[in-house]
């Protein structure tokens, strides 16, 4: 009997996505060293919000807890593929929820003009999709599962 050919990694559909994405957190850097370097001294473009501790401190820890969630939503989707129906979903979400960290660092650094505000969110999200990028087997897995959940749906 012949076994089906499998699907080379290269070939797989959420791999142009997944570099998308990872190219877009290496977009934000970037955008944020330029900025450094180009705009000496930047001191973010909202400078009085900067300046208001309290308000930023609370803008910061409020996108803390966002990303926290984001990460929680990553884990849950990775660990119970089954409460999204298309796996094509599933890598998605697991992508974007990592793409919200890159992103909520950048608007901190340019609120607030602190490479570090960026950097705590984005690195976090590119170690999380290098992760995923070794994943490749789970796609196939995810893969095989809803195959085989729709071939016995049919017979």
């Amino acid at each position: 009997m012949m076994e089906e050919p499998t699907m080379p990694a290269y070939a797989r559909p959420g791999r142009a996505l997944h570099l998308a994405f990872i190219a877009s957190i290496l977009f934000y850097v970037l955008v944020v060293e330029l900025g450094v370097r180009l705009l000496e001294p930047f001191a973010g473009f909202a400078p009085d919000f900067n300046s208001d501790q309290i308000a930023f401190g609370a803008l910061r820890l409020g996108f803390i807890v966002l990303g926290a969630i984001s990460l929680v939503m990553l884990s849950v989707v990775w660990q119970r593929p089954r409460l999204i129906k298309s796996v094509g979903s599933i890598f998605i979400v697991a992508y974007a929820s990592l793409d919200v960290l890159a992103t909520l660092g950048l608007i901190l650094f340019l609120l607030g003009g602190l490479r570090l505000d960026f950097y705590s969110f984005a690195v976090p999200a590119l170690a999380g999709h290098l992760l995923l990028l070794t994943q490749g087997h789970r796609w196939d897995e995810l893969v095989d599962e809803l195959a085989a959940s729709q071939r016995d749906e049919l017979g």
